[in-house]
């Protein structure tokens, strides 16, 4: 009972399946546009296509251009370049104008500019109608009749009712033959005007059966067969036209197949059927059979019709075919349908549910046998008859289970059906089914099968998931024998398995293994695995030729197992898509296909070929390895709800080459329409499409370019390849879902950006669409700019080649002058010597003649003429000696350290005494010789030896210049308002009446060597006089100064300070005679002229105490003066002078004196860069804390408060001496390596070398020190200096002060004595980069690093 409640329901699945596959009327899959995808409404009116291949529509809200992605619209506005009306009846396109009725005028649309001119008919504003006809006239059918327009001169005839007896004025269709006949079709019926008549004729119709109303004639139509027919489409129905009798047929009055009588459109297809468009459904009628078929809009089917109206039917030139209806705009392919769409549902519950095809299988009888999710359907394809075996199947043909997996047929016509839940054989003969279930018997361990594959002689195997590949042995035919043998080193049990070339192929984990068929071991092929690294295969297939193919994601990769040759097959596609079936046709093209599309790779050419299945194809997913071939050669794919069947050498790809386009233009994120001004200019005045140069400014170099390729069936699915040439080399690939090119911040410059179409298909077309684009240049590099620019160039180059060539020219001056001065100072290095030696060779004969000479003035009897001969030999021989020493002294001066031999000296005795020495050459020469005192006496603190030597120089040049009868003066007097000298001082004026010195001589006088243009007319001399004058003038701490006029004589006058405060002695005996050391000074001149450091010959050191209190100072003098030499000031300015003079190595200042505070003075010495170095040590009777901060913070180096320990006063005098000389010595020793000290101890060179050092460190912080300044300083060249130092130290100047900066700067650092900044200062650099460039190439590391290393390492210590 319970099998015959069953039957019913396999009975009505059969018959659906019987259905699906026996009349699978050609369905027709429809895509649509609405508004959804940017049509202003879903009411349309009409289509047409331009000579650009661009799509117009009308609506009854506008006009719509597509470019197959997006619609840009058109709609009345104010003004009157818009449309006349937004309900719009129809459209043609002629040319570059689309034109457009409306129920509200005429208006033509330029397809380039997008401008649009209305067209004044005078009055006949309700366009129902339009038709191009011939020898460029435009037929409008209007409400007051039909409207001839001329094209060519704007010029209309109105031809009516009233005069040209036209049946009705309402034109709904026109049409013009060959012959120039114009047919019109009107409210009433159906009329023709023969070419060249003014006059209409009526065309009756004959009314179908019952029927007596008028014929509203709505389309006309010419027959494709070349015969004298015309097609009339009226509210009654279909007619043909017979042109040359004007005999009428109605097809509707004789087939009542037809959905609808009303015909509003007729379409002639190229088959000779006829595509109407009815009130009710889109009618296909072949005329010769009579046969009709309808295809009506469905609500439950996406590919279904957008209506049921059906207003207009248009084939566009790539084979689309669009239909207008009252709910949006639908389109077919007429190429597309190649392929046969197979429904296999399941109903439950009398409703039609899902199904699902996963295995598909042909028998030897030519069966068609369906693996399903609702068991197995076996199909007779011839006569229709099925059977179906499910778990509700009689005992004898049921299932395991319903979810059946896999099939196959083996050697004896059984046919094994794999399913969820084991084995289940069916004998066709016996009409019996078997079922074989996992267990240890029979060596099966899985129920839930996979997948059967058969040998070449019948042996089978067998996959289960999970539970591995098994052969299967032993009798075929008695089921109850078999045993599952298993492969036992592949455990994962894939349904990828394959027969072929001898070796079952199976995938496991996505590698491709090779079983052996008798020992059923597994190799992996590893060149196959090692392309198909991290690729997932989804299927495999064997060819005919032995070959395996493999599916996977975006390709095929084939291997041939004889050459283990593999080859990758990729195809174009933007999206990802999975090959889920494989199979070789007749030809041996392999087909695959993959969720949206078949691709056939060409057995000769190994080309994709893409086909696109229709988007609303209700299999939405296809099968792993569900596909099969029939003996006729057709393949059948299955997969979710049926399967698709087609015959390879029918599918054929469409030629159509359709166009590109640039459709859209965006610049910074901004769409730029037509005539849409940017920053006060207009970029396009005509639709980019075409656009052929494009030029942008600058600020306009980030745009983005929207493409389109004029294709309109399935346009997201065609490919595009782009480059901007001159930008980029490589070709860029889109889809037509994302068909936009960006760039940004392109640089200036003429660029090519080229596209290029490649169909969905898979095949590239020759559409390629070129712009030329320029990126303008900023306003600055602009070709005013530029030109200004190179003009600059060559300015600058110019001034540059004539910089260089002055710069060149300096140089070799510069070299010659140095050539020059070299050798002048060897020539002056060479006399020098010539003096010194000629001096010292003169000193023993000069010995040897004067002690004879006195001898014989003492003992020896002279007369009178004898001894006034020995006196002037004596004098003479004196005279000489005196010039000898000066020679001496003179090259001493220039070289080593000069010694004073300083006492107290009456000096206007001296003066005299030296002045009467003149005497006699003043009477020969008939001189007036004068001397004037205006002071008795005077004593002052001279070394006589020198100031004798000043004053005998000084004569001798009087006489030498003053002629005959002339005279000569030495006055000397007490000058107390000069400045310079606080007690005043001894002034000495040699005047004479000579021949005077000019101005310019006047400052050259004192240099060594110097003679006046007239010096050099009178007597000849050494020219080294007047310098050694000036110089030991200047060892006094005094001043000479001359005043002369060209024949108005001269005048010297010498300035001699009085007292001993410039004397680096405090007390000092009348009779005492002091030897003094003087030094030149490391700070410079003064006056003029070179200043000296005067120093006692002595190696105690010298402190100079600054204190009101003389007690004070006898104590101190008292207690120490065997360890140093004291010079003593009362007050805080006294002591800053004397500071400055003797430069002491340790000051002792009180704190409160008068004049000047001791704080006062210690700011001032360390503020000058002069007495900087020396150390300071402050007495006070102050104790606060407070007021010992203020004396540190001023610089102090040691505060001692009152009264005190002499032994701490000694003991902070030691210790600041010791650490400067410490730090000294330190510097000179790590910078210049010196001689020993028994070596230097009297070694003129380290003397010298000591010098140059003073001057750096006295200097250290003057980031301006220059090599200049020390050669002034040393009172040499920079030559002279540069050799000295080189061949001491092996040391330039110029390295020497930078190494100095830089040894100070590491000490500095050490002992954190500031930040790197105050450092850097303190040690005369400038740049903070410069100089820690500069440390690091000393000390190879950074001042920061270096401070950090030692302060680790201080931590280490610690």
């Amino acid at each position: 009972m319970k099998t015959n409640k069953q039957l019913p329901i396999s009975f009505l699945i059969g018959l659906m399946v019987l259905y699906s596959f026996l009349a699978p009327a050609q369905e027709l899959y429809f895509s649509t546009l609405s508004m959804r995808d940017g049509l202003p409404t879903n009411i349309m009116a009409g289509v047409t296509q331009d000579q650009y291949d661009f799509i117009w529509v009308s609506t009854g809200s506008g006009l719509a251009r597509y470019d197959g992605n997006k619609f840009t619209l058109f709609k009345k506005g104010e003004a009157d370049n818009t449309l006349p009306s937004n309900e719009l009846t129809s459209v043609v396109s002629i040319g570059d104008y689309i034109w457009v009725g409306s129920w509200d005028g005429l208006c033509k649309v330029n397809v380039k500019t997008f401008e649009i001119t209305r067209i004044d008919l005078q009055g006949a504003n309700t366009i129902r109608t339009l038709h191009v006809g011939q020898q460029d006239v435009l037929w409008i059918g209007t409400a007051k009749g039909l409207i001839r327009y001329d094209l060519t001169t704007d010029n209309f005839e109105r031809l009516n009712n009233e005069q040209h007896s036209l049946s009705h004025n309402m034109v709904r269709s026109i049409y013009e033959d060959q012959n120039g006949t114009v047919w019109v079709g009107t409210y009433d019926g159906l009329n023709l005007l023969k070419k060249g008549r003014r006059q209409f004729e009526q065309v009756t119709l004959t009314n179908p059966p019952a029927t007596n109303q008028n014929h509203l004639v709505l389309d006309i139509k010419p027959s494709i067969n070349h015969d004298p027919n015309i097609w009339i489409g009226t509210e009654l129905g279909l007619y043909r036209i017979n042109t040359n009798t004007l005999e009428s047929y109605s097809f509707t009055a004789y087939n009542p197949s037809f959905s609808n009588p009303v015909i509003k459109w007729i379409y002639p297809d190229t088959e000779g059927k006829l595509w109407l468009g009815t009130d009710f459904g889109l009618n296909i009628f072949d005329p010769i059979t009579k046969t009709n078929s309808t295809h009506f809009h469905n609500p439950q089917l996406p590919y279904s019709i957008a209506n049921n109206v059906v207003i207009q039917i248009f084939e566009d030139k790539s084979g689309v075919i669009w239909f207008v209806t009252s709910n949006g705009l639908s389109r077919i392919n007429k190429y597309g349908n190649f392929y046969t769409f197979h429904d296999i549902t399941y109903e439950a519950g009398g409703r039609a549910i899902g199904n699902q095809i996963k295995s598909f299988l042909i028998s030897r009888t030519g069966d068609y046998w369906l693996a399903t999710q609702h068991g197995v359907i076996q199909l007779d394809p011839h006569t229709g008859k099925k059977k179906i075996f499910n778990t509700a199947s009689s005992a004898d043909q049921r299932l395991l289970l319903d979810n059946v997996s896999t099939l196959e047929e083996d050697q004896f016509g059984q046919i094994w059906i794999g399913t969820a839940s084991g084995i289940n054989i069916w004998d066709e003969q016996s009409q019996s089914m078997t079922a074989i279930k996992a267990a240890p018997s029979n060596g099966l361990q899985s129920n839930y099968i996979g997948n059967f594959t058969q040998q070449d002689d019948g042996t089978l195997w067998v996959s289960a998931w999970q539970g591995g590949l098994y052969k299967i042995e032993g009798d075929l035919k008695a089921h109850s024998d078999l045993r599952f043998k298993e492969v036992s080193s592949l455990a994962s049990g894939s349904e990828k398995h394959i027969y072929g070339a001898g070796y079952i192929w199976t995938i496991e984990y996505d590698q491709l293994y090779r079983v052996h068929t008798e020992s059923l071991e597994s190799t992996p092929v590893i060149a196959f695995n090692k392309l198909a690294a991290n690729r997932m295969i989804y299927t495999l297939y064997c060819s005919d030729s032995g070959e395996i193919w493999a599916g996977t994601l975006n390709g095929l990769i084939q291997y041939d197992p004889s050459s283990h040759q593999v080859t990758w097959h990729p195809f174009l596609t933007d999206n990802d898509e999975i090959v889920t079936s494989i199979i070789e046709d007749d030809a041996g093209n392999i087909w695959s296909v993959t969720n949206s599309s078949l691709q056939k790779l060409s057995a000769t050419t190994k080309h994709f070929e893409i086909f696109p299945l229709d988007h609303n194809l209700p299999i939405k997913s296809f099968y792993f390895g569900c596909v099969v071939k029939n003996k006729n050669g057709q393949i059948l794919f299955g997969g979710d709800n049926g399967f698709i069947s087609f015959v390879p050498n029918q599918a054929t790809p469409n030629a159509y080459i359709p166009s590109v386009y640039v459709t859209d233009l965006d610049i910074n994120n901004r769409h730029i329409s037509i005539g849409e001004e940017l920053d006060g200019r207009t970029l396009l005045t005509q639709d980019i499409s075409f656009v052929e140069h494009l030029e942008l400014d600058y600020d306009e170099r980030s745009f983005a370019l929207q493409f389109s390729s004029l294709d309109f069936w399935q346009p997201n699915k065609n490919l595009y390849t782009y480059r901007l040439e001159g930008f980029e080399d490589n070709w860029h690939q889109v889809s037509g879902a994302n068909n936009l090119a960006i760039y940004s911040n392109v640089k200036a410059g003429d660029y090519t950006f080229v596209v290029r179409a490649i169909n969905y298909y898979g095949l590239e077309t020759e559409a390629v669409t070129r712009l030329q684009m320029t990126i303008n240049p900023p306003l600055f590099l602009n070709g005013y700019f530029i030109t200004l620019y190179i003009v600059m160039l060559l300015v600058f180059i110019y001034y540059a080649l004539k910089t260089y060539s002055t710069r060149v020219h300096l140089k070799n001056q510069l070299q010659i002058t140095r050539l020059e001065v070299k050798h002048a100072e060897e020539i002056e290095r060479t006399k020098e010597v010539f003096f010194t030696n000629i001096s010292h060779e003169l000193r023993t004969p000069i010995s040897l003649i004067l002690p004879p000479i006195h001898q014989v003035q003492h003992t020896g009897t002279l007369d009178t003429e004898s001894k006034t001969l020995i006196a002037l030999a004596e004098k003479n021989a004196e005279r000489l000696l005196r010039l000898v020493n000066q020679i001496l002294d003179f090259n001493k001066m220039e070289n080593d350290t000069l010694q004073l031999k300083v006492r107290l000296v009456a000096l206007v005795a001296y003066c005299e005494e030296v002045f009467s020495m003149f005497s006699d050459k003043a009477q020969r020469g008939h001189i007036h010789f004068l001397f004037e005192k205006n002071i008795p006496e005077q004593e002052v603190w001279i070394d006589a030896e020198k100031v004798e030597t000043v004053l005998f120089n000084l004569l001798s040049n009087a006489f030498k210049f003053t002629s005959r009868e002339g005279f000569i003066k030495m006055t000397v007097s007490i000058d107390t308002q000069y400045p310079a000298y606080k007690e005043g001082a001894f002034k000495i004026e040699v005047s004479d009446s000579g021949v005077g010195i000019s101005e310019e001589d006047q400052g050259r006088i004192f240099e060594r060597f110097y003679q006046a243009q007239d010096g050099k007319r009178k007597e000849s001399g050494s020219g080294i006089g007047l310098t050694l004058a000036a110089e030991y003038v200047a060892l006094h701490h005094g001043n000479i100064s001359v005043k002369s006029s060209p024949g108005m004589g001269t005048s010297f006058t010498v300035h001699l300070p009085l007292g001993k405060t410039h004397l680096p002695v405090d007390t000092l005996a009348a009779d005492a005679q002091v030897e003094i050391r003087a030094t030149p000074s490391v700070h410079g001149r003064q006056n003029g002229s070179k200043f000296y450091q005067l120093d006692l010959a002595s190696d105690k050191p010298l402190v100079l105490i600054i204190e009101d209190n003389n007690d004070m100072v006898d104590f101190i003098r008292t207690s120490l003066n065997h360890k140093y030499n004291f010079v003593a000031a009362e007050n805080g300015q006294e002591g800053l002078l004397k500071a400055n003079n003797f430069l002491p190595q340790v000051i002792i200042s009180d704190i409160m004196m008068p004049i000047m505070d001791g704080l006062t003075l210690c700011k001032e010495i360390k503020n000058n860069p002069k007495t900087s170095h020396v150390s300071v040590i402050l007495l006070t009777a102050k104790a606060l804390l407070s007021h010992r901060i203020e004396g540190i913070k001023t610089g102090a180096d040691a505060y001692i408060t009152k009264p005190f320990e002499i032994e701490l006063l000694e003991a902070h005098i030691d210790q600041l001496i010791q650490r400067k000389k410490e730090l000294t010595e330190f510097f000179r020793n790590d910078l210049i390596p010196l001689p020993s000290e028994s070596q230097a101890a009297n070694n003129e060179d380290n003397i010298f070398v000591k010098r140059v050092m003073d001057i750096i460190e006295a200097n250290i912080a003057n980031s301006e020190l220059t090599v200049d300044m020390i050669s002034s300083e040393m009172a040499m060249s920079s030559t002279h200096l540069y050799r000295k130092l080189k061949a001491n130290t092996d040391h330039s100047a110029k390295e020497i002060i930078q190494k100095y900066r830089l040894k100070k700067a590491s000490l500095l650092l050490q002992n954190k004595e500031g930040n790197i900044t105050e450092i850097m200062y303190q040690v005369g650099f400038s740049s903070l980069s410069y100089f820690s460039k500069c440390f690091k190439s000393e000390f190879g590391l950074s001042p920061k690093k270096y401070q950090e290393r030692f302060e680790t390492e201080k931590k280490k210590v610690q």
